[in-house]
């Protein structure tokens, strides 16, 4: 019996044991489900901000496009400037008969020579914006190379988180199985005390139905042998009364632990018997 309940309790250490063991992992998976999240959250973000410097970097290009061809355009004019001053200059060298043509020609000169040079300060600004841009969509190029490391970094992490919860899971499931294989067993082993249980229960409560028929019978018999023991002290009693009184009739009565008889007219005549 002693062995039987340490089965018992040690199939309900195992069972709890296998429960906070069950309990652990789920805790853990449910912790790793919600870093992947968070990593997944963070990944969103990064693939955001990879979209936003994408459309950037196309903002940037166009604008390069638009500055190289403003700078085309400059160079053009720059070198049609170049080459009506170069013409008046060689018309006047031709011609320096006239004063008011060569008057008007270094006037055209003069302007041609400042919007030569404005044009080129506005084309060495555009080159210098232009560098800025290039500068800067370099930059975000970096900055896009380092997203997109850090993206496949994030996307590495995230494939090992979920092996490592499809681990989690399998084990679960493996400990799930053990844990009912266990459960079962143990079920057993509880229907096979019970059952044993259940056979010393009726082997007792036979037993002590016998016992009671037993002690029923007991009291019969000391119920009979009590009625034989007055039977026997009443005709003893007769007996006395007969032959002291000399054939007088007798009259007993029980009083307290004993007999009390006496004749019709010797009322000081007192026998008396104890119970045994």
């Amino acid at each position: 019996m002693s062995s039987m309940m340490s089965k018992l309790q040690l199939h309900a250490s195992e069972k709890s044991s296998l429960t906070s063991t069950i309990t652990s992992l789920s805790d853990q998976v449910s912790s790793l489900q919600s870093s992947l999240t968070s990593r997944l959250a963070e990944i969103e973000v990064l693939k955001n901000r990879v979209e936003v410097t994408s459309r950037n970097n196309s903002i940037l290009k166009l604008d390069n496009a638009q500055l190289i061809q403003e700078v085309e355009r400059n160079n053009l004019l720059i070198t049609e400037l170049d080459e009506e001053a170069s013409s008046i200059q060689g018309s006047s060298i031709i011609s320096p008969h006239s004063p008011q043509l060569l008057k008007s020609y270094t006037s055209k000169i003069s302007k041609l020579e400042t919007t030569l040079h404005h044009e080129r300060e506005q084309h060495n600004k555009s080159l210098e914006r232009l560098e800025e841009k290039e500068g800067e969509g370099r930059e975000k190029e970096n900055a896009v190379i380092v997203m997109g490391h850090d993206l496949r970094e994030a996307r590495r992490r995230e494939e090992g988180l979920i092996k490592e919860i499809e681990q989690l899971k399998r084990g679960e499931t493996e400990n799930e199985v053990r844990g009912e294989g266990e459960l079962e067993r143990m079920e057993a082993v509880n229907r096979n005390l019970n059952k044993g249980f259940y056979v010393r229960e009726m082997a007792m409560r036979e037993e002590i139905e016998n016992k009671e028929n037993e002690n029923i019978h007991l009291k019969q018999q000391r119920d009979l042998a009590v009625e034989e023991m007055k039977r026997v002290t009443k005709e003893m009693c007769e007996l006395m009364v007969a032959f002291e009184g000399g054939g007088w009739v007798w009259k007993g009565e029980r009083r307290g632990r004993g007999w009390r008889c006496w004749g019709r007219k010797t009322r000081r005549r007192i026998i008396r018997y104890d119970r045994i």
